[in-house]
């Protein structure tokens, strides 16, 4: 039996393949102890009933179709997307797709809002994301010092 060796690694690459409704939401997983520290930092240390503020499952399944709709319709003027983004009819896709009510998704806007991440009728730039083509490539860069913790 062939004893392994350990490999010296400097990148890792992930490939993720996803479509363009699905992407979103894969972001936002990926990218969810950042966001949930994010949302700290905006949200200035404020608690919601004892407990940091955070996107949740089903808040975060909402914001990422926002974030679909915001990116479907980019070529629009910002009144009108925002318009568009948050109008009925999106609204009944939005719920359809998740098979939610509209009291539900009512209730999953104002989490939102507490939480800084809507705005009224508007995302957070913060949260806002383009991607260019069929490509979106996020990067972790971790600088490691060479101190002990111990």
């Amino acid at each position: 039996m062939q004893e392994s060796k350990s490999r010296i690694i400097d990148k890792q690459v992930t490939n993720i393949p996803t479509t363009k409704e699905k992407f979103f939401l894969e972001y936002l997983m990926a990218r969810k102890p950042i966001i949930d520290s994010i949302i700290r930092k905006i949200n200035d240390g404020r608690y919601l009933r004892n407990k940091p503020p955070q996107l949740y499952d089903m808040p975060m399944r909402v914001l990422a179709e926002l974030l679909y709709y915001n990116n479907l319709y980019k070529d629009m003027p910002d009144q009108d997307r925002w318009r568009k983004v948050f109008d009925y009819d999106t609204k009944l896709l939005i719920m359809e797709k998740l098979g939610i009510s509209e009291d539900n998704l009512n209730s999953y806007f104002s989490q939102l809002r507490k939480i800084r991440i809507l705005d009224g009728k508007t995302i957070n730039d913060f949260f806002v994301i383009y991607p260019k083509g069929n490509e979106f490539e996020i990067t972790f860069k971790f600088r490691i010092n060479e101190e002990s913790d111990g």
